[in-house]
């Protein structure tokens, strides 16, 4: 699945996702299955089926889905991520959390559905020993390639959203990112409501709730009750990291505040400040937003593609016969300011760097 969503276009629409604190999501209690050794071969996540359970620090959980958005290019930034918060354990026939109930039985307009290997005439309990794919010396295994999608599908489903809230229309190919389908859902009687983007929208996060096993429980603390969302402790199900993520995405594509792709690498990631794409900067107005990598090299290359621009229309102008008042009316630049660069052209000759 190709991501089909550009940069620059995301650039502008500006999504608003992090909260005041710079965090993506929400604090929420969270538990993980950790096993004692996690490795890697040539493709796949490797470790043995031990090891134990372990609450998610809070302050990780905004870092959580960041770096998880990170991961569609790295191998060892997997690896790094899935040491930390454990693997995705998912079965190796359907990409769904392992121990699912039959998919049959799985509610969502969008899956996820039986695959060809699935024979129909055994008995539905039997899909509730669908586990993680398991080598002949007894580890477990996953597929990077299954983590390069699921990052790549959390990000797209970011996207979508910020493209909704900034009022855009949506492709069929950058829905195709988000769920896999490219369908004309009004002919499709009883899934028509698809076609509206923001139904889409919802039954993308309750997609991810469905093939990560979230749902609401109740534990007792301090002798009071408390809701989470997630996986209990205690059920048939592994608590994955893959359940935090469904519902810390739910979250985010319901905050208020900034969220941004680099114009740079084209990145989707939390920004330390506000946002400033748009806002006025020194003397000109900012036109894109830079992660921590590329806000150097990157930035300033485009800094200097940007004053070249403006040296050439500034020129251009002065060539004209147009006097400096008016070309800095029209470039939107202070009267001192066209008279410098004015000048330096005139010392190169007309000649734009």
């Amino acid at each position: 699945m190709r991501h089909q969503i550009e940069s620059d276009d995301i650039a502008n629409i500006m999504a608003s996702f992090a909260d005041d604190a710079g965090s993506l999501g929400r604090a929420t209690r969270a538990v993980v299955a950790l096993p004692e050794r996690v490795d890697k071969d040539n493709s796949r996540l490797i470790w043995l089926p031990r090891g134990k359970v372990v609450p998610i620090d809070t302050r990780d959980l905004g870092d959580l889905v960041y770096r998880f958005l990170r991961l569609t290019d790295s191998d060892e930034a997997i690896l790094e991520f899935a040491r930390k918060f454990g693997p995705l354990w998912i079965c190796r026939r359907h990409d769904v959390a392992a121990y699912h109930p039959p998919t049959l039985f799985m509610p969502g307009a969008l899956g996820p559905g039986p695959t060809g290997n699935d024979d129909m005439g055994l008995k539905p309990v039997f899909d509730y020993n669908c586990l993680p794919e398991k080598l002949k010396d007894g580890r477990w295994a996953e597929s990077l390639g299954t983590w390069r999608r699921f990052s790549l599908r959390a990000k797209s489903v970011l996207a979508i959203a910020a493209r909704l809230k900034a009022g855009k229309d949506i492709s069929k190919e950058e829905w195709r990112a988000v769920d896999g389908f490219d369908w004309d859902w009004e002919k499709w009687g009883a899934w028509a409501y698809l076609a509206d983007p923001w139904s889409r929208l919802a039954e993308t996060l309750n997609w991810w709730l469905v093939i990560a096993q979230a749902q609401p429980f109740v534990t007792a603390h301090n002798n009071s009750l408390r809701t989470s969302i997630g996986i209990p402790r205690v059920s048939r199900h592994i608590p994955s990291v893959l359940s935090v993520i469904a519902v810390q995405l739910i979250f985010a594509c319901q905050r208020q505040s900034d969220f941004v792709t680099c114009s740079g690498c084209g990145l989707v990631f939390l920004p330390k400040r506000r946002p400033v794409a748009g806002k006025q900067v020194g003397l000109y107005r900012a036109r894109r937003n830079y992660c921590e990598t590329c806000r150097g090299s990157v930035a300033l290359r485009n800094a200097k593609a940007d004053q070249m621009d403006r040296d050439r229309k500034i020129w251009s102008l002065a060539q004209q016969g147009n006097p400096v008042e008016k070309i800095a009316r029209i470039t939107k630049l202070d009267r001192a300011r066209v008279e410098q660069r004015l000048r330096q052209i005139r010392a190169r000759n007309g000649r734009i760097k």
